[in-house]
């Protein structure tokens, strides 16, 4: 866990579920703030500083929750994300889906 943050200590036994709860209402806020945006351009563009600021604060929870169930959970996040890479690029190769958002 970062120092400084104020996240509660989910390894008690049976708290993955409340972390992982968390996790899901963080990912809530973060949902209403695009909720009445419709398609949100690169940059946000048109967007007022409280809410570029309010969106990177919803973003931070998210990040700060991920991690932390993830640790609970023992999954190296790094590593995870790394062998989903390998396994996309042999599952979609850019050679044959390149330009195609078919599965």
């Amino acid at each position: 866990m970062l120092p400084g943050t104020s996240f509660h200590n989910h390894q008690v036994k049976g708290q993955n579920f409340g972390c992982f709860v968390s996790l899901v209402g963080e990912v809530g806020e973060l949902s209403e703030i695009f909720q009445w945006k419709g398609e949100v351009p690169r940059g946000l563009p048109g967007w007022k500083e409280e809410e570029k600021q309010h969106l990177q604060e919803e973003l931070y929870d998210v990040l700060l929750y991920l991690v932390r169930f993830s640790d609970v959970c023992g999954v190296d996040l790094s590593k995870a994300a790394l062998r989903k890479m390998e396994l996309n690029a042999i599952k979609y190769p850019v050679k044959l889906c390149k330009g195609s958002s078919r599965k």
